[in-house]
Formats: structure tokens, sequence, C-alpha cells
């Protein structure tokens, strides 16, 4: 790969986003909404291409979101169907949204990622590339002024902007790139995934927590299908003798027993050992992280595409307008990195503090799951026959 940059055909842009899944989506509608004129790189091909390993739940604020883009009406006619959590432990239920209102929705990530990319597509601020992967950071100093990027057909390409955001997810090339620090909390769990047909139709997804937290079975319908996820100790994976096939029969059999009757497996079970919560710093000025890529929340909260939206809300109020193009490059530096500084902040009260919390209830469930802490909960959230 030529490594001079006069090789390289130049482009000029406001804001660089390296990812094309919800952050990277997300982030470009905000900035570009304020008038930024943005890049989005995706390294994958396909308009079409999604985040496989997903529960698909968004939150409310998510959902809302997706209104305001014009998105969530051509979701519901797909896969999309709103619904709520409905957690239980022994005879009680905690819900989520309040009362088990249905603001919540389950959405495969295979109709949301693609829709997502499409709206990319029909904004005038907005210029998608994809199929490109990042080669290097063009710097100045330890200020980021843009990045280095081919394609598979060794097309070289070299993007300027004054700020460059990372949104390419847990396994991050920017993060790489950077040398940025790592930070991971190991919640000792696998968790595997496997979608069934529908059976008894339901609205509602729910989760049940067994043995005070120790293993949690998700059941997360759609208006295609339901995902089923399973939660256990990584000892008691790594010892157990039973095929993973035998291990859900135990699983359909336990949801049968609590009135929910589900369709056949549609597809293999999937497997994924390494599901701990992770944070990542960076020490590079003009480069800033999102979603996944900056915090990688326990999968077991279900909120993972949620603070996707949320922190790329974040990131743009505390950006504001792009800086003028009339400024001195030095003064617009300075501008920048002091908004992403207090970006960084803010993301460490909202997102840093709370991942950490609920990381220690998901791995200390005797805290939660127990009789006298669970019904004061059940009962602040509202009272609903289990499986309604």
């Amino acid at each position: 790969m030529p490594e001079n940059p006069s090789t390289y055909q130049t482009h000029a842009y406001d804001v660089i986003i390296i990812g094309a899944s919800i952050a990277g989506c997300m982030s470009a509608l905000e900035l570009a909404n304020k008038g930024w004129r943005v890049a989005v790189l995706e390294k994958r091909q396909s308009l079409q291409a999604y985040k496989k390993i997903c529960t698909h739940i968004i939150h409310p604020y998510a959902v809302n979101k997706l209104k305001e883009f014009g998105v969530l009406e051509t979701l519901l006619n797909e896969s999309a169907q709103m619904t709520a959590m409905n957690i239980h432990h022994q005879d009680l239920s905690v819900l989520f949204p309040f009362k088990g209102k249905l603001d919540a929705a389950n959405i495969e990530r295979s109709d949301l990622d693609p829709a997502l990319r499409a709206t990319l597509l029909n904004h005038k601020n907005i210029t998608l590339f994809m199929g490109f992967r990042i080669q290097s950071f063009i710097k100045s100093g330890k200020r980021v002024s843009g990045i280095r990027a081919s394609t598979l057909d060794n097309e070289l390409m070299s993007f300027r902007a004054p700020l460059v955001i990372g949104a390419d997810g847990r396994n991050s090339e920017v993060t790489k790139l950077a040398n940025g620090t790592i930070k991971k909390t190991d919640n000792e769990r696998i968790a595997l995934f496997s979608y069934f047909s529908t059976g008894t139709k339901l609205t509602q997804s729910h989760v049940w927590s067994l043995r005070q937290g120790q293993e949690y079975i998700g059941l997360f319908p759609n208006r295609q299908r339901i995902l089923i996820s399973w939660y256990l100790p990584r000892h008691e994976y790594e010892s157990k003798q039973e095929t993973h096939e035998q291990s859900f029969k135990r699983l359909i059999n336990f949801i049968a027993k609590q009135g929910i009757n589900v369709g056949d497996q549609l597809e293999s079970i999937i497997v994924v050992k390494d599901s701990s919560p992770q944070s990542v710093r960076l020490r590079l000025n003009a480069l800033a992280l999102v979603g996944d890529t900056k915090l990688t929340a326990d999968p077991l909260t279900g909120i993972g595409c949620t603070w996707a939206m949320q922190s790329a809300k974040l990131l743009s109020v505390c950006l504001g307008k792009p800086p003028s193009s009339k400024q001195h490059p030095f003064i617009r530096s300075i501008s920048i990195q002091t908004r992403l500084n207090l970006y960084s902040a803010s993301h460490i009260l909202l997102f840093k503090f709370t991942s950490a919390f609920m990381t220690f209830v998901s791995m200390h469930g005797k805290w939660v799951f127990n009789k006298p802490v669970y019904r004061f909960l059940a009962w602040c959230t509202g009272k609903r026959k289990p499986n309604q």
C-alpha cells in the first residue's frame, strides 16, 4: 500500500465519522442538522449490512429519535414491534417502561441499520462512503486533522476535517490506530442467542432472573420472530456436558411453564464468549468516540442501541454549530477541543457511572434479586399479570 500522501485523492469536510451503524448514522444526522458537512465512512460494502449480535430492543428515547428522523413508521411496517420489558424474579415482575407501557420497541438490526443509512443518503449535508477502511490518521502533533483510507480495490482517499469521530464499534480500528487505552470489566458470563418462530402471540419482552441473578433468560418478540438469549456464568458454560441444542430445549421447556410457547428454531445458536463492558480513553485531540466505541455496556441491560443514540445526541449538543472556516485554524482547533472536553466530562457523568453501577448489579444479583428489594421495585413500576 503506497504511503506517499500525494497518491491519495483528497476531500475536505467539517467532520469525518468512521462507522455507519447506529452511533455513526445518528451522529451524522444530528451534526448535519446543525450545518456540519459530514463524511461517513463504512468498511462494509453493502448498504444492507448490519450487526448480527444484538437483542434489538430500543428504549423510549430511541423510539422517539427514530420517529424524529422519519424511519420509525417504515420499521413498524417491517420487523419492528412496540414492547415493554417484564423482568421476572420468582413470582414478582419489574416493568419498564412504567406500568409496562408499550413505549419501547424490538427492531431487527437487519432493518434498522439499512434504514438509517438510507436516511443519510437523502441528507444534503452528508456523504456516505461504503467499502472504505481507515489506514492512518493525518496528524499535526497530537491533533488529528483527517484520515487516509482505502477501498478493497486499493482506491486511495484522504479525508481532511477539523474533527474525526470514531463510531466503528467494540473492536474499533479507530481505537487501535489512536493507541487508545481500553478498560474492561470482566462480567464472567457467556451469552448464547438463537431465533425462533412465534408461537404464543406476545407484545411484551420477558427476562427471567434465576438463582438471584446468576443466570438470565431473555425473550424478545418482534413482528417476524422471537430472539431468545441466555446468560450464564462462564465456569458453568465451560463445564456443561450437554450440547447447546439440548440446553435450549431446557430453556424452551422453562418458558413453556411460564405460559409462553415459542415455535421452531430458525437459526443456529450463536455463542458470545466476551460480552464484558469496556470503556476507551484517547490521548489525541480533535478525535471523539461515540456508542460502543467509547463505552460498551453490559449487554444484559439491553441499553446499547439506545445509548448509541443518546451519546450521538450528547456529542452534537456539546459541539453545537460548526466552527467558521474564517477562523484561524489554531483558534478553531482550540474551540473544537474545548467542546470535546465538555462531551467527555458529560459522558462520564451520564453514562460511565451508570454503566459501572449496572455492571455491578448484573454481577451481584443478590443485592437486587431478593424478596424485600424486588417486591419494592415491582410495586414502584406498577402491577401487571406476569405474561400479559
